[in-house]
């Protein structure tokens, strides 16, 4: 049985592999590790605190379901269409706030980012039973890996909002080079994508952090020095 501590989701086989490792001597949560952006939280404990939230508004005036890719990876998705601001396909557009699919897309591209929600608001229930499909991407094997989600599968019998539901279950999915959402946006409809991202490895931003860290040595061993000759 799967049991939260923090925003960690530890089940009975990480338990299991922790004990064989002697999980006592572990130290490691994320906190200072400079590779790591984390938002507005501190650590992987805390991860759900990110407030790295974006919005997707999806909307299609077809009469027939469109599948959506929400990032570039190593293969092609079959009968995909990729995300962008705008015009996604004919009768299908796009908008993210509080910056564009294409700048969110860009970041995923230099970034891989860890998803920990994905909050669904559509005009139509019936949208709510459309697949959200994670693909994995791989050279060595034949295919890809996918596993999916029906956001309507989420929806509590006592729910003031048929027409909302968030997904939560998905805390080890990521976007990056090797890995996409694909979402099926059915006929004649318009939803919300919020996406709740937590930890992103940010290689830019570690080397700023570095950087710090180096003179941060420096003018401690310079205040030493001060002290020494006084």
């Amino acid at each position: 049985m799967a049991k939260k501590v923090g925003s960690v989701v530890v089940d009975d086989s990480l338990l299991e592999e922790a004990m064989k490792q002697k999980a006592e001597g572990q130290t490691y949560t994320g906190a200072g590790d400079n590779l790591i952006d984390f938002g507005s939280a501190r650590s992987f404990m805390n991860e759900d605190d990110s407030a790295k939230r974006v919005n997707i508004v999806l909307k299609n005036d077809g009469n027939a379901d469109v599948d959506v890719q929400f990032n570039d990876i190593l293969a092609a998705v079959a009968d995909a269409v990729m995300l962008k601001e705008g015009t996604v396909v004919e009768n299908v557009t796009a908008k993210g706030t509080p910056r564009s699919c294409d700048v969110l897309k860009k970041y995923i591209h230099v970034c891989p980012t860890r998803i920990r929600s994905i909050k669904l608001s559509a005009k139509e229930t019936s949208q709510l039973d459309k697949p959200l499909r994670y693909i994995q991407e791989n050279p060595f094997t034949k295919h890809a890996t996918e596993v999916e989600r029906i956001p309507s599968n989420y929806l509590s019998s006592d729910t003031n909002n048929p027409n909302m539901v968030e997904v939560r279950d998905i805390s080890d999915w990521q976007l990056s080079d090797l890995s996409t959402i694909v979402y099926t946006v059915g006929a004649k409809q318009e939803v919300t994508v919020t996406i709740l991202f937590g930890a992103s490895l940010d290689i830019a931003g570690a080397l700023g952090k570095k950087a710090k860290d180096a003179a941060m040595t420096v003018a401690a061993a310079y205040l030493q020095a001060q002290g020494q000759g006084a």
